[in-house]
């Protein structure tokens, strides 16, 4: 617009329920999310509310400001952990921005993923921002939030969270499982915080431009390759495989 680039807060809300009132929109009672219930990025044409536009600074390049969204959903979660001591569940993408996030709270972060090949994958990051890897589950933890939707995890990270800690659903898991009565019993004799995030708001996405505009450095390095339209398909293959991070598709190829 006049030369100006902007990224999208994907929700249309209402702006009338108690949850738009209280700035809360990403949980607005009538939210429309551009690429779930309306045409998204890979429609010919997208349309999108012009108060859910937000700047681009003229500092921070467009690739990675294709982070925002992802990144405000992590700061939706991160800013609600309580403790010092942060356990991350899955070292993909979602992981390692949570990383960020909670390292710019001045967390001590841990990350953990079964699969060590790819919790290499992003071995610069995590030392760089001082990430500690770990590949066995052995101490506990104030806090810990999921980056993967497996169940198992989930499971598992219960017994590694402090008496009077917190578990945050970052991601929801398959509803294929059902949640057996010992991990109930577990949150209430251990006396556990379960937190929700979902999403993000506006305000999460200004503050997420913020951040990367502070960050570029660790941002850019999330970004495996640049795409023509046409290799799309391959590219959701490498995602689903675990063998990329970010890919960023070029329609000026």
């Amino acid at each position: 617009i006049n030369g100006k680039y902007y990224v999208a807060w994907p929700g249309v809300c209402c702006g009338k329920c108690e949850y738009c009132r209280e700035h809360r929109e990403n949980l607005c009672d009538n939210i429309q999310i551009i690429g779930f219930h309306k045409h998204g990025g890979f429609a010919e044409f997208v349309s999108v509310p012009k108060n859910c536009l937000i700047p681009v600074p003229d500092e921070v390049p467009l690739d990675i400001a294709t982070f925002a969204e992802p990144i405000g959903c992590c700061i939706n979660a991160i800013s609600r952990i309580k403790g010092k001591s942060l356990l991350i569940l899955g070292a993909g993408t979602m992981g390692v921005l949570l990383g960020l996030c909670a390292k710019e709270k001045g967390l001590n972060v841990y990350l953990y993923d079964i699969d060590k090949k790819r919790l290499d994958l992003s071995k610069e990051i995590q030392k760089e921002l001082g990430i500690v890897p770990i590949t066995e589950l052995k101490k506990s933890f104030d806090a810990v939030i999921n980056a993967t939707s497996t169940y198992s995890g989930f499971e598992q990270a219960l017994s590694h969270i402090k008496k009077g800690g917190m578990f945050c659903f970052f991601r929801g898991i398959s509803n294929k499982n059902r949640v057996d009565a010992k991990i109930i019993n577990e949150l209430h004799y251990r006396e556990i915080h379960l937190l929700g995030s979902y999403g993000c708001t506006k305000k999460h996405m200004e503050v997420a431009l913020d951040l990367i505009k502070k960050r570029q450095n660790i941002v850019s390095k999330l970004i495996d390759r640049y795409i023509h339209p046409e290799e799309v398909e391959q590219a959701f293959r490498d995602i689903l495989n675990k063998k990329s991070f970010k890919i960023i598709i070029d329609w000026n190829f």
